[in-house]
C-alpha cells in the first residue's frame, strides 16, 4: 500500500512539473562541451550530480557545470558506463574491467585482473562492497575494497546473465536477469 501511494504521489507532482512548463530545463552542453549520450547519473546528499557519457565525465555542484575527465587515467572517460553514490557518500565509477572512486578528495583505482569480463553495472551497500553485473554473462562480482569475489550460477545464483542490481538501504541485493527481479 505505502508503495502505491508513493507511486501515485510522485505520478502527481511529475505531472503537476510537467504542466508547469518552465519547471524543465533541457541541458545538451555546458561552456561550448556537449554532454553527449547520458549513460548513467548519481546524486550526493550535497545535490552534487555526476553525469557519465559517451562524451566524458561531468560534475554539477553549486549551479556549476565541471568536466572530470583530468581524474581519469590516461584520458579513458569514455569507458565509465555507470556512476553511483555509496550510502558513505563516496561516488563509484564502473569503468570496463576496473571500478574508480572519489571520496571527495581522493581518487583511486581498483582493476579486476580477468580482462575478459567487462563490468556494466554497480551498487554499493553500506558496508561499501560494490556490486557488479557483466557484459558477457559472467554473473555478478563483489568487490569489498581489496579483493574480487565472483558470483556464478554453479555457487549461488539463478544464473550468470545478471542484467541490473540495486542495493537496498538494507543491504538486500536484487538483481535482474533479462526483465526479472530477484
Amino acid at each position: 500500500m505505502k508503495t502505491v501511494i508513493c507511486c501515485i504521489v510522485l505520478l502527481v507532482l511529475f505531472h503537476a512539473h510537467a504542466i508547469a512548463g518552465d519547471a524543465w530545463t533541457y541541458i545538451t552542453e555546458f561552456d561550448g562541451q556537449e554532454i553527449g549520450y547520458v549513460l548513467s547519473m548519481a546524486s550526493e546528499a550535497d545535490g552534487t550530480i555526476w553525469v557519465s557519457s559517451n562524451r566524458g565525465v561531468f560534475r554539477y555542484k553549486d549551479s556549476v557545470w565541471s568536466d572530470e575527465k583530468a581524474h581519469f587515467k590516461d584520458g579513458d572517460f569514455t569507458g565509465i558506463v555507470n556512476v553511483t553514490v555509496s550510502p558513505n557518500g563516496n561516488v563509484w565509477f564502473c569503468h570496463s574491467n576496473s571500478l574508480i572512486k572519489y571520496d571527495g578528495n581522493n581518487w583511486s583505482y581498483y582493476n579486476y585482473t580477468d580482462s575478459t569480463i567487462e563490468l556494466s553495472g554497480l551498487s554499493v551497500d553500506s558496508k561499501e562492497n560494490v556490486w557488479c553485473t557483466t557484459k558477457s554473462d559472467s554473473g555478478l562480482l563483489k568487490f569489498d575494497g581489496k579483493e574480487w569475489k565472483i558470483l556464478q550460477a554453479n555457487g549461488g545464483i539463478v544464473r550468470n546473465s545478471v542484467s541490473g542490481i540495486k542495493v537496498s538501504p538494507e543491504d538486500d541485493v536484487w538483481i535482474r536477469y533479462g526483465d526479472q527481479f530477484i
